[in-house]
């Protein structure tokens, strides 16, 4: 907690504090006006650097089935639709840049996930649609080190007995969770906020929202006690003013496991909190700070110039000006002339110390120029970029494995509470939103997951990259003669609106990808004449390659190859309407045309076969002698080339046709 309110602290630019350990608080460094207490935040940009490169790339949630047959299968599909409506509804992304900030501060950081009955989410009987059968939703909330506690001890806090949520709220909204506990004129005392020093009303006022005087606020402990030994049913209850506002038994259908996920920045052996490298950045900041003290004091002390006038020349002091170019007179007699007094040199090493520190501050974060953006010298290669970006990232990436897996440990927490609440024919509707489409309606009910509810965060799929380095790194390949069509050009360089970009430049790649989407969740599409049926079928072709078709039901998967089939037979059609007209009229042929057909030219006439010999004449079965002689030759039984024999069986046809 030290830590997390000292880091807390000078992330905001709070750096002239210490910790008081009588009292186990924060306080300030009494300033001294005649003193410099420069702030110079080194911690703070690096620290938005590295969030937003965590938050470049969006969640995306896997559920892999346990079981190969068709129903589980097509549950794990639904699992994944429900994972993604979640994550969008509940707005993860924002509660996902909260839990970064919350464990860079503090180490560690938790998510939990509980029920909440008072959701309008309203579940209709499959028959009669209006009937309500239930109402309610999850709810995910980020808890930084501060707000909670698990049971002293263990090593696994999510597999722990018990844990306690707290959380400060004002009164009135806590009345109003729970009106049958105070009289109606009366109020929850404000016991979170009572007794804070002063520092500490500041810093919790300012992350209020900057008001002069911090509102009053009431402590609200909550107590979750999985099943167990000592009480078998498990216990939820809320504690306000050290009495009991709510008791229930354990709500959730999970009992090996608390209904909360851990995350850290950096392991500690034998404990199950975390460090953070914001702790080992502290000290330096405070030696910057001190560095650009000392500096700035001399400036202000010894850093003006001044102008040294002969004592005897103390009249002309009025004639003296800063005029560029003016002439002062000044008297002869004297071997002093009035000149200035040059202000001491500092020593080089003195102005380089802020420097080196902030580069130190830098290393230890993992910020250098190539995180901020720009590329270092004389480098310019992607191979160069990609190594140089991957070493800036390199502190970081545990980090994001450790929050990938957080988040997947998450949702299948809701996806368990899903299938335990609205199990029992209730239905209830998704919608999926999919980019470039329009949104998608999924009805289901709990015993349609088939119990499919352990869902991942693939760690590929979130970590960090360089733009700057895909982009290069895709011209690399271009040169190369890797990528051959701007498609695949897109996707390598990872390109910002990749999919407005392809929307303009290939058309109908994206729209055969939309249709891929749409085959994932059980969705025909047609296809249509103005399509570019090659474009279509090798796309289909593609997604008929991935792990996503594998899962998909044989229904689903005799729709995708019904519909690359119809996509043949109308490139069919295609081919014989303009083949028809280029052999009406040539200039008929190469038109444009409202489907986009490629131009046909016509064929080339024949020339006009031999004529047959009359009755009679010798022959085998009526062939004309020239066949019989290619029949009885060597095209048949000796050795000839393959352009002799190819050119032998085409005559051969010729005759045998016009016979």
């Amino acid at each position: 907690m030290r830590d997390y309110w000292l880091n807390h602290a000078f992330l905001h630019g709070h750096q002239w504090l210490y910790w008081q350990e009588s009292a186990g608080r924060l306080d300030e460094i009494p300033s001294d006006p005649e003193r410099v207490q420069a702030t110079v935040n080194r911690l703070w940009p690096n620290t938005r650097t590295i969030v937003s490169t965590l938050m470049q790339r969006e969640l995306s949630f896997e559920v892999p089935p346990n079981a190969a047959d068709d129903s589980h299968v097509r549950g794990a599909r639904l699992a994944e639709t429900i994972a993604r409506a979640v994550a969008h509804d509940h707005d993860w992304e924002y509660l996902r840049e909260n839990l970064y900030y919350a464990v860079w501060k503090g180490g560690t950081a938790a998510m939990c996930v509980d029920w909440d009955d008072t959701s309008v989410e309203i579940l209709s009987d499959d028959t009669q649609g209006t009937s309500p059968l239930g109402e309610g939703d999850t709810y995910e909330e980020w808890l930084n080190i501060t707000q909670f506690v698990v049971e002293p001890g263990t090593r696994n806090p999510e597999t722990a007995r018990w844990w306690i949520k707290s959380v400060a709220l004002p009164p009135a909204e806590v009345k109003d969770m729970f009106p049958d506990e105070w009289d109606e004129d009366e109020l929850p005392p404000s016991d979170a906020t009572a007794g804070l020093a002063p520092f500490h009303r500041k810093l919790m006022s300012y992350d209020r929202g900057g008001d002069s005087e911090l509102v009053d606020l009431t402590l609200v402990m909550t107590y979750y006690e999985r099943p167990n030994n000592d009480n078998p049913e498990g216990k939820v209850c809320t504690v306000v003013d050290n009495k009991v506002v709510f008791e229930d038994v354990w709500p959730f259908p999970f009992t090996n496991k608390l209904n909360l996920v851990i995350v850290r920045e950096t392991l500690r052996e034998n404990r199950w909190t975390g460090d953070t490298i914001l702790t080992a950045a502290r000290p330096l900041q405070t030696l910057l700070n001190v560095s650009w003290s000392s500096i700035a004091e001399h400036m202000k002390l010894a850093g003006n110039a001044r102008l040294l006038v002969p004592l005897s020349s103390i009249e002309m002091m009025q004639d003296l000006t800063d005029m560029p170019g003016d002439m002062v007179p000044y008297n002869d007699s004297l071997s002093v002339r009035p000149e200035y007094l040059s202000p001491p040199q500092m020593p080089g090493w003195w102005i380089q110390q802020p420097d080196k520190i902030s580069d130190e501050i830098d290393d230890i974060m993992g910020v250098h120029e190539i995180s901020r953006g720009s590329a270092p010298a004389n480098i310019e290669s992607g191979f160069g970029l990609t190594i140089l970006a991957e070493k800036d990232n390199t502190p970081v990436n545990r980090l994001t494995k450790e929050t990938a897996h957080a988040f997947g440990k998450l949702m299948s927490l809701v996806l368990e509470i899903y299938e335990d609440k609205t199990m029992g024919g209730a239905k209830r509707t998704s919608t999926v939103s999919i980019p470039g489409n329009a949104p998608i309606d999924v009805r289901w009910s709990g015993k349609d997951l088939r119990g499919q509810t352990t869902a991942i965060v693939p760690a590929d799929a979130i970590l960090p990259r360089s733009r700057a380095a895909q982009m290069e790194v895709a011209k690399d390949m271009l040169a190369a003669g890797l990528i051959e069509n701007v498609t695949d050009f897109i996707a390598i360089a990872d390109l910002p609106s990749a999919r407005d970009v392809l929307a303009v430049t290939s058309p109908d790649v994206d729209r055969a990808r939309r249709e891929n989407s749409h085959f994932g969740v059980g969705r025909q599409c047609l296809p249509y004449p103005w399509d570019k049926h090659d474009v279509h079928i090798a796309e289909h072709n593609k997604y008929r390659k991935t792990v996503d078709f594998d899962m998909l039901s044989d229904d689903d998967k005799k729709m995708i190859e019904e519909h690359i089939k119809a996509h043949e037979v109308l490139a069919a059609e295609e081919v014989g309407s303009q083949r028809m007209k280029s052999e009406l009229d040539p200039a008929l042929g190469m038109a444009p045309n409202a489907d986009e057909a490629p131009p046909i030219e016509p064929l080339a006439p024949m020339s006009a076969p031999p004529p047959a010999p009359p009755p009679g004449q010798p022959g085998v079965n009526g062939l004309p002698l020239e066949a019989q002689a290619a029949l009885e030759g060597p095209g048949l039984g000796g050795e000839v080339t393959p352009d002799q024999a190819a050119s032998d069986i085409m005559s051969l046809m010729q005759q045998m046709g016009s016979a």
